[in-house]
């Protein structure tokens, strides 16, 4: 139930976004949708699976570590310091968005408004995403990437554009 409201929400925060606030900027045509097939798999599996593995399981659970050993933190007292988690989870999410850099210039180029949408709306999904993982565990990360795949291709972007 999580993962879907947490994917939901994502998706209608990246496309809502996209329709009534990063509009002016981004560049003619690409605010058309036409769904692929190919495109939703891949987004699907590569977000929800890859992303999730990299950014959650791996970068997410280094940072802790690392913050646990600078800190001289024990795994034993780790469950409740809640700072570290969320440092964690900000600082995977930043690179979460990072990560989608190469796609951003790609599809949209470059402007100071496009790298803010980015870091945005790719952020605040990373942060979700990574809330899910520190609380629920790693399936419910995926499948709030997932869904968020789902909504924005299937529901938000066939309504706003």
């Amino acid at each position: 139930m999580y993962a879907l409201v947490i994917g939901g929400v994502s998706a209608l925060i990246i496309a809502g976004s996209d329709k009534f606030i990063f509009e002016p900027y981004l560049p003619e045509g690409t605010l058309t949708f036409t769904f692929s097939l190919d495109y939703f798999i891949a987004s699907i599996l590569y977000g929800g699976i890859i992303e999730e593995v990299l950014l959650r399981l791996f970068m997410m659970s280094l940072i802790v570590f690392l913050i646990a050993k600078i800190t001289r933190t024990s795994s034993e007292s780790l469950t409740g310091k809640k700072g570290i988690y969320v440092t964690a989870i900000v600082l995977a999410a930043v690179l979460f968005a990072l990560g989608h850099l190469p796609a951003t210039i790609q599809l949209l180029g470059v402007s100071v408004p496009i790298i803010i949408r980015m870091f945005l709306l790719n952020g605040l999904a990373g942060i979700g995403f990574g809330y899910l993982y520190w609380k629920k565990g790693l399936n419910h990360a995926m499948l709030a990437h997932m869904m968020t795949h789902v909504f924005v291709q299937l529901v938000f972007m066939p309504l706003l554009f």
